[in-house]
């Protein structure tokens, strides 16, 4: 069913107009993509509103707050969208433009704006001066991608200026705590890659402890809250004792080194598990101050040594092993379903042929699904399948299906083993 192209109010009309109920698949998806573009509009009006109160009102968001009916944080972020586009430079002005005409999301504004106020004044000038390229990348790709555009546009301004990001970011690392309403301590911190790096290591191995003993009574049911629960619980227990040194409780970190693809300064990229990349030069800065992280570089090309049985454990065993992980962690950085972007560390090792059905621990029967997902394919009997280069379908319980192609593009099965850097 394709949407007619008209100005917006009438694109408001034809969706309010619209039978959801009855609304097939391919349906929902045409009333979203119109959906969007007047969400954009609103959110563009929202901002410029904001942007006039700014002008006239003595506590602007105040009233912004009082006309909405909404919250303070949901307020603040319409002011702060109203004086970015404003304020900042041709880049701020063509992507509000963008979004009057339904094209650019205030999310894509957020990140331009979160990421031109972590540079310094002189290569700000440039990185908003560049409106063009900026407009595109926002009018073009998702929020997500965008991000990665252009961080890799600012990080290039900064070596152009002689910029060290990881000196900036350790001098952007910072901790905040408050109470909220209920009473609650509330923390928000920003740490700088390295540390981050660790103190996520550490968060892990705690992690993984919790779920190797009885799960507390007032654990959530829902397997999302849980995570973060144990995860909170996590953070106490390295707090109040220290982290635990039991062997079996040590976190590895899996850092990916791509040498099949060069960067123009001949380096290979560095997928370190989160979304930001970090010169070559830190991961040995990182070797010299963790104490208790195993970090093991799987090089993707070249270098790769043969494990034999250790990547096929047949019925000897439930768990994965390993190396095993390792080379899941490769081939498959998120989640495996199809659009699904839940990190690999926080993703159970499921047998797609299922373990009670005979399923082997082998690794062409193994892939990460995230705590929401391996619920589903669970409770609502999605069946899995991988193909020889690890593509994955999916059959829903209604029978239709979802494909997406995981393995990248210098996998050549079999793949054969892990090159490790550290013990």
């Amino acid at each position: 069913m394709a949407a007619p192209h008209h100005p917006i109010a009438e694109q408001l009309a034809w969706l309010a107009a619209q039978p959801i109920e009855e609304l097939t698949r391919d349906a929902c998806q045409a009333n979203l993509v119109e959906l969007g573009r007047v969400t954009r509009f609103v959110q563009s009006l929202h901002a410029r509103i904001a942007a006039r109160l700014d002008e006239v009102s003595p506590t602007p968001e105040a009233d912004h707050t009082a006309g909405t009916r909404g919250s303070a944080a949901g307020s603040g972020k319409d002011t702060r969208r109203g004086r970015g586009r404003n304020n900042s430079g041709e880049a701020g002005k063509g992507l509000g433009d963008a979004m009057d005409q339904g094209e650019v999301s205030g999310e894509h504004l957020d990140v331009f704006l979160a990421i031109q106020a972590t540079l310094p004044p002189v290569v700000r000038q440039q990185f908003c001066a560049d409106d063009e390229r900026i407009v595109a990348w926002a009018t073009h790709y998702d929020v997500d991608a965008f991000r990665r555009l252009l961080r890799g546009f600012a990080d290039e301004l900064r070596r152009q200026y002689g910029i060290d990001l990881l000196e900036q970011q350790q001098r952007d690392t910072m901790l905040r705590t408050w109470i909220d309403e209920r009473g609650m301590l509330r923390i928000t911190a920003a740490f700088d890659p390295l540390n981050g790096l660790s103190i996520r290591a550490a968060l892990d191995a705690e992690l993984e402890a919790l779920h190797r003993e009885p799960t507390p009574p007032n654990a959530p049911h829902d397997p999302v809250a849980r995570q973060n629960f144990l995860r909170a619980h996590a953070l106490m227990r390295l707090l109040q004792r220290g982290p635990t040194r039991s062997p079996g409780h040590r976190a590895e970190l899996v850092i990916v080194a791509d040498t099949t693809t060069l960067n123009q300064h001949g380096e290979p990229s560095i997928d370190w598990g989160l979304p930001f990349e970090l010169p070559l030069d830190a991961l040995a800065r990182f070797y010299a101050d963790v104490e208790r992280t195993t970090i093991v570089d799987v090089t993707r090309a070249g270098t790769i040594r043969d494990l034999g049985a250790q990547l096929n454990l047949g019925r000897s065993t439930r768990l994965a092993n390993r190396a095993q992980r390792r080379l899941l962690r490769v081939l498959h950085p998120t989640c495996i379903i199809p659009g699904c972007t839940s990190p690999f560390q926080y993703c159970h090792i499921h047998h797609i042929t299922w373990w009670r059905h005979g399923g082997a621990t082998d690794l062409d029967n193994l892939a990460p699904l995230c705590n929401t997902h391996h619920s589903q394919v669970h409770q609502n009997r999605w069946r899995l399948s991988l193909d020889i280069r690890r593509n994955v379908t999916v059959t829903l319980t209604n029978g239709d299906t979802i494909t997406n192609t995981h393995a990248p593009p210098w996998f050549d099965p079999p793949i054969s083993g892990v090159s490790s850097l550290s013990p």
